[in-house]
């Protein structure tokens, strides 16, 4: 192969390092705002004496979510634990949703 071919292969490749990285950016804000407003939302349900185990499982099943995929692509033991301790309180924060329904 000379460079011209190695030139072509890399703009023919549909990932972009720059879509990468601004996917990966995207996905920073989009868990970020999640929390922040899981957040505030959590809060103003506790000032009014409701609970908030709803929004709490919400952000816990997303956030495993993300270190499962991270634990898939990097087989680092620490996000498998994340997965576990997240989805251990997503589902229990569920339980007690439903259970006071």
């Amino acid at each position: 192969m000379n460079s011209k071919d190695i030139l072509k292969i890399a703009q023919q490749e549909k990932n972009d390092e720059r879509n990468v990285f601004l996917r990966d950016k995207s996905s920073v804000w989009i868990s970020s705002t999640l929390i922040a407003l899981a957040g505030l939302v959590s809060g103003i349900r506790d000032s009014h004496n409701q609970n908030f185990y709803d929004i709490f499982a919400i952000v816990c099943i997303s956030l495993a979510a993300g270190e499962f995929y991270k634990y898939l692509m990097k087989k680092n033991l620490k996000h498998l634990l994340l997965v576990v301790g997240l989805l251990l309180a997503g589902f229990i924060a569920a339980y007690y949703f439903l259970a006071g329904l």
